[in-house]
């Protein structure tokens, strides 16, 4: 089975190397290859995205070693239209045509048009709903409102990662097209064995630095309970988060990691911390739990259908004092939260792990091209 994978628009397999991502996405192109998938990944990069990966079953195809790459963003944006046809000759040859993401997934649907394919678009988050929130302007929150309903109507299958994100786009397409929206879970690697020895006190938290993620009000719990805070991550509020916290000793910045490093890390800590105002179906809090940290998240929709309060993680709501009595007690009395991590661990394996996961979207893949 030929398929062929858009990457997000303006993204390249250098810029999944750069934030730590590359290694983490190849596992699961590695599983889907397990199970006799051939992939040709359609990159936004130029011909050194051909360094990045060597496996005979995955091929890489980089615009811009075909095409000159526009300095400006909105030549980008309208050369990407003529992506289809540079490339016509791999997409006769595929089954089956796949997004990474919504942004970009215009491509994708010409391409499915022209060429007669079937095509899955996958959305990790809703790009929609993530836009209302962070306060985009009116022509982009149309113009992403726009981009879902094309691609929800044009595409065979829709894949979301939450049941919240697929209720939202069920109440603004009338549930027309329930059964196209498919819901398959963000994944991560379980391990059966972990210890639980020499893990610090030391609050971690791990994501980007930008506002969504509301660092600050975990800077201000680390400060008022005198407990050490990691900050692994990067993002535009960087500079502006030091100097919020240049005067306390027990904040640090650890920047970012590549994500076997990252998996590494957290079997150090005892508590993760998510602060976000709104998420996804964030990886960073799954493979905290995976490892065995006990986690203290927003109580927000999506979060919530991951964490039971009290039974496998704590929800909290933006309140410093409620956070820092959750982690007081931790401290206090780790050993009384077995059952907690327990359930945390059994959640990942049950609902979240690697296997099950490319199984699901496999199965996918074979219903539409035996039909």
């Amino acid at each position: 089975m030929n398929v062929i994978l858009f990457f997000t628009f303006d993204i390249s397999l250098k810029t999944w190397h750069e934030t730590g991502l590359l290694e983490r996405e190849l596992k699961f192109f590695k599983r889907l290859i397990s199970n006799g998938v051939k992939l040709t990944l359609v990159t936004y990069g130029d011909s050194s995205d051909l360094n990045f990966v060597n496996n005979s079953n995955i091929k890489i195809l980089p615009i811009y070693s075909l095409i000159k790459k526009p300095k400006n963003k909105i030549f980008r944006y309208l050369k990407s239209f003529f992506i289809p046809y540079i490339i016509r000759n791999e997409i006769k040859k595929s089954d089956l045509i796949k997004t990474n993401q919504l942004m970009g997934s215009w491509v994708a649907i010409i391409s499915k048009l022209f060429f007669r394919k079937k095509l899955i678009i996958r959305t990790g988050y809703d790009l929609l709903t993530f836009n209302v929130k962070n306060k985009k302007t009116k022509l982009i929150i149309i113009f992403t409102y726009l981009l879902t309903i094309i691609s929800i109507i044009f595409s065979n299958r829709y894949i979301v990662s939450s049941i919240t994100d697929k209720k939202f786009l069920n109440k603004i397409t009338l549930k027309i097209f329930n059964k196209k929206i498919i819901i398959i879970r963000n994944w991560v690697e379980y391990t059966d064995e972990i210890s639980y020895q020499n893990r610090t006190d030391t609050i971690l938290t791990v994501g980007r630095l930008e506002k969504q993620k509301n660092i600050s009000l975990l800077i201000k719990v680390a400060n008022d309970n005198n407990v050490s805070l990691d900050i692994v991550g990067s993002g535009t509020l960087k500079r502006e988060l030091m100097n919020l916290s240049k005067d306390l000793t027990n904040i640090n910045f650890l920047g970012s990691f590549n994500n076997s490093q990252l998996l590494e890390l957290y079997k150090n800590y005892k508590i993760f911390v998510v602060t976000s105002f709104f998420e996804g179906n964030p990886k960073s809090l799954l493979e905290a739990m995976s490892a065995g940290c006990i986690v203290v998240a927003s109580n927000i929709p999506n979060i919530s259908e991951i964490i039971t309060d009290g039974v496998n993680g704590y929800l909290h709501n933006f309140n410093v004092e409620e956070i820092n009595n959750i982690v007081e007690d931790i401290k206090k009395n780790y050993k009384n939260y077995e059952n907690v991590i327990r359930n945390s661990r059994d959640t990942i394996r049950e609902n979240f792990n690697l296997e099950d996961i490319s199984n699901l979207e496999f199965e996918i893949y074979k219903n539409l091209t035996d039909n």
